[in-house]
C-alpha cells in the first residue's frame, strides 16, 4: 500500500529540506578556485595595470559589489514632536529626581 501525504513519517521524497543546490555550490567552488589561481598567478595583476585607467575603475567597481554590500539610501522623517534634551539637562534632571528620593 502506498504512503498517503501527512502521515506523520516525514516527507515522501526529494532532497531533505535545507539541502543547497549541488549544481550551485559546485559552480561556486570552481569559480572560487579559478579566481585565486588567477589572482596568485600574477596574471591579474599584470592585467589590471594593462587596463586604461577609466576601464580600471569601472571593473573595480563591478569587482566591489561581489565583496562589499551595496549602500542603501534611509528616510528619516523628523517633522514630528521632537523632544532635544542636552547632557547637562538631563544630568540636572537626574539630581533633582535624586534629591526628591
Amino acid at each position: 500500500m502506498a504512503r498517503q501525504k501527512n502521515d506523520g513519517k516525514g516527507r515522501m521524497g526529494g532532497r531533505a529540506k535545507g539541502t543547497p543546490n549541488k549544481t550551485t555550490t559546485q559552480l561556486r567552488e570552481f569559480l572560487a578556485d579559478h579566481w585565486r589561481k588567477y589572482y596568485e598567478s600574477g596574471d591579474f595583476e599584470k592585467d589590471m595595470k594593462s587596463l586604461a585607467p577609466h576601464v580600471r575603475a569601472i571593473l573595480m567597481e563591478k569587482y566591489a559589489s561581489y565583496v562589499a554590500p551595496k549602500m542603501k539610501s534611509i528616510d528619516l522623517d523628523v517633522s514630528g514632536n521632537v523632544n532635544v534634551q542636552t547632557i547637562e539637562d538631563r544630568l540636572a534632571e537626574l539630581a533633582r529626581e535624586e534629591d526628591e528620593e
